[in-house]
């Protein structure tokens, strides 16, 4: 839209003397229905990506101007151990009166659309969630599906923002559930569903092709989404079509993969590497397409190609170095990576831009604020709170 000087008759006091310039609005529905597939407006799944990307990065704006970045104090304000059900969000009144422990919390993910946060207790092959803000208990969700429960992954709104080239439906908002049981499966849940039905709840989907999973990550710069899974045992990570699980894409990776996170800034690939302790970061370089027997490529899909353009830290137990890392958090508000530094019981956060450290916090022991191979964590973008599983203490640490 072009705003018009002002014209020479006209009191530039009236408008405070401030010069009109001219803008660009972008308009992007987001609404495209399948007969606009074959307009020529939308001539490319690659113009869909191109605009998918735009859209990404306008919703992650918005959302930074209230979101909250974690503090850097490590101020410990909760520690669950001991659990007891919330009276009123609890799904069954009879397990008000019961009290649970972890056995080896895993990983912890947060639902802003439920409310709600979810731990994997790996040990007792279940995933328990808690009401997110007064951090009680609600459910207790355990079936055939979630033996050695692992890592998780929320993916927000599925059913609204992850269908086929975007089509929005007038639905109820849900959030949707993966993770990993097994040691070698991914499934798919509606956790709308495991609320309001618990071990009833139908699986969406399940993925069974893989050695041992380790992290998950959703890539939402492709329609639909695309679930990115770490497979530590076969050192490789396979891309996954979110809304059936099929398997899209393998690319294999340096070392054994255990974490897995996106730069929501620029689209870039954070693996934490078991092998050699360092953290990876791969950059999506480009596409390729698959040739068939005849070297006919026109009508074969092209495939994005993941390359590792940086290597940051080493093994070791200074600062900078790291001994197992694992789970790792990107806070998109301060462009910081949060990273457990596993054997050496603590959390660095790096600056990305040049591989600094500008924060190492904890130490092994059994304290306050003490961590015993710590793993999965991630961050409340609202509030700035960082949850930690304290995996070997039995316990999830709150910190602001």
């Amino acid at each position: 839209m072009l705003v018009n000087s002002l014209s020479s008759h006209e009191d530039p006091h009236f408008f405070f003397n401030i010069h009109a310039q001219a803008v660009t609005l972008v308009l992007i529905d987001n609404d495209i229905h399948e007969a606009s597939l074959n307009d020529e407006f939308y001539t490319s799944m690659n113009e869909l990506s191109s605009r998918g990307l735009l859209l990404d990065k306008l919703k992650t704006k918005l959302r930074k101007t209230r979101n909250k970045p974690f503090s850097l104090a490590f101020k410990n304000i909760f520690t669950i151990d001991k659990m007891s059900f919330h009276k009123s969000r609890a799904l069954y009144a009879a397990h008000s009166n019961k009290q649970l422990t972890f056995s080896y919390p895993l990983d912890v993910k947060i639902s802003y659309t439920h409310q709600c946060f979810c731990v994997s207790d790996n040990g007792n092959d279940r995933i328990l969630i808690f009401d997110l803000e007064s951090k009680q208990l609600i459910m207790n969700f355990k079936n055939s599906s979630t033996v050695q429960a692992g890592h998780l992954y929320i993916e927000e709104l599925f059913n609204s923002e992850n269908t086929e080239y975007s089509r929005a439906t007038e639905t109820v908002q849900e959030d949707a559930l993966y993770f990993a049981s097994h040691g070698n499966s991914i499934s798919k849940y509606n956790l709308n569903e495991i609320l309001k039905n618990g071990k009833k709840s139908d699986m969406i989907w399940k993925c069974s092709n893989f050695k041992v999973v380790t992290g998950i990550a959703l890539f939402k710069q492709k329609f639909p989404n695309q679930v990115f899974v770490g497979d530590f045992a076969d050192r490789c990570v396979k891309i996954l079509d979110s809304e059936n699980g099929q398997i899209l894409q393998t690319f294999y990776v340096e070392g054994c993969p255990w974490g897995l996170e996106f730069n929501t800034i620029n689209g870039d690939l954070i693996v934490s590497n078991n092998s050699s302790s360092g953290i990876n970061i791969y950059r999506n370089s480009g596409m390729i397409e698959n040739s068939d027997e005849l070297g006919n490529n026109s009508s074969i899909k092209e495939a994005p190609v993941w390359k590792c353009i940086r290597t940051v830290g080493t093994h070791g137990s200074t600062v900078g170095c790291f001994s197992f890392p694992r789970g790792m958090t990107f806070d998109s508000c301060s462009d910081l990576l949060l990273v457990i530094d596993h054997m050496n019981c603590r959390m660095q956060v790096m600056n990305l831009h040049d591989g600094t450290v500008v924060k190492c916090f904890g130490s092994k022991g059994r304290g306050e604020s003490q961590f015993m191979l710590p793993d999965g964590h991630c961050l409340n973008r609202l509030t700035g709170e960082l949850f930690l599983c304290d995996t070997h203490n039995q316990r999830v640490q709150i910190f602001v």
